[in-house]
């Protein structure tokens, strides 16, 4: 019976249609959406890939969206970048890699376009690589700065009569204090600002020098209200425009040469996306040839 099964299984396997092919068409604009958050470990292997079906993933693999982006940049077929969503929860780690890949791209002199829903941090340390950056209408910029947030257990454990008992060695061992404190301990609270504060100095010294803005501006607005209109942060320098999808799509069309084409009120033009592209170039990546490096990924907390 398990004999028949499997031949049951695989009949319908070759029966099933090929995944849909997405070719890479001369003058396409790569559409990057980084809403999802990009980890380090690639997407795992379901049953939906053994019948030949794509299923949604709640991350993006880091290596393959790197390898896109540095091939796309040499790619002729790809005229420019386009970034769009919203950057997720993307570790600061992995948004440096971005970031450098673009740079790599830009200095190709393919142009880069932004178009992020949310202008943070994050949307404005990756979309200040170079290029332009649009927000839509009626949107905020916001440039709070770092912040970490943690829950404290330990009087909800003494008043049900939770013991935790924990062996540890030093004072910055703060992992486990949600558990025994009412509070941050003041050796906590010393090395997350420490951590917060080197992370935000670089995220603001790399928009200041890519934007050419003077650093003591973009830090005045981080001890001021911390948030900028979009005429605001145009006239500082952090965003070149205001604009509407459809705008934002007509000049992406100016990059194919097609900005005539017009139906009612829309507009359109020539793209691949990055997963797409990635299935395009990268179809015949799995095979064994040759001397072969196998990477296996252990991601998580220590």
């Amino acid at each position: 019976v398990t004999l028949l099964g499997l031949l049951l299984l695989f009949a319908i396997v070759g029966a099933m249609p090929d995944v849909e092919s997405h070719p890479v068409v001369d003058g396409s604009v790569l559409v990057v959406d980084l809403t999802l958050p990009v980890m380090d470990n690639p997407k795992p292997a379901g049953l939906d890939s053994l019948f030949g079906q794509s299923s949604p993933s709640d991350s993006a693999p880091l290596h393959s969206m790197l390898t896109s982006i540095r091939l796309a940049a040499s790619d002729s077929r790809i005229v420019g970048l386009y970034m769009t969503g919203s950057v997720g929860s993307t570790g600061w780690a992995n948004l440096r890699a971005i970031r450098a890949a673009l740079v790599d791209f830009a200095a190709t002199g393919k142009p880069i376009l932004s178009y992020f829903s949310l202008y943070d941090e994050r949307a404005l340390y990756l979309s200040s690589v170079g290029g332009t950056a649009y927000i839509p209408p009626f949107h905020e910029v916001d440039l709070g700065g770092f912040s970490a947030e943690i829950n404290y257990y330990g009087e909800a454990f003494r008043r049900y009569g939770v013991e935790v008992q924990v062996t540890r060695v030093g004072k910055y061992k703060s992992a486990v204090e949600p558990y025994l404190l009412d509070k941050m301990s003041a050796e906590n609270r010393e090395q997350l600002q420490t951590l917060l504060g080197d992370l935000f100095a670089d995220c603001l010294q790399s928009i200041a020098d890519s934007r050419q803005i003077e650093l003591a501006d973009l830090q005045a607005v981080v001890e001021g209200r911390g948030v900028l209109t979009g005429a605001e942060a145009m006239d500082l320098g952090l965003i070149q425009g205001v604009r509407y999808e459809e705008q934002v799509a007509a000049e992406l069309r100016k990059w194919t040469d097609e900005e005539d084409w017009e139906e009612a009120g829309r507009y359109d033009y020539e793209q691949i996306w990055l997963s797409d592209y990635q299935e395009a170039e990268f179809e015949e990546d799995d095979r064994v040839d040759g001397a072969t490096v196998a990477v296996i990924y252990a991601e998580g907390e220590i």
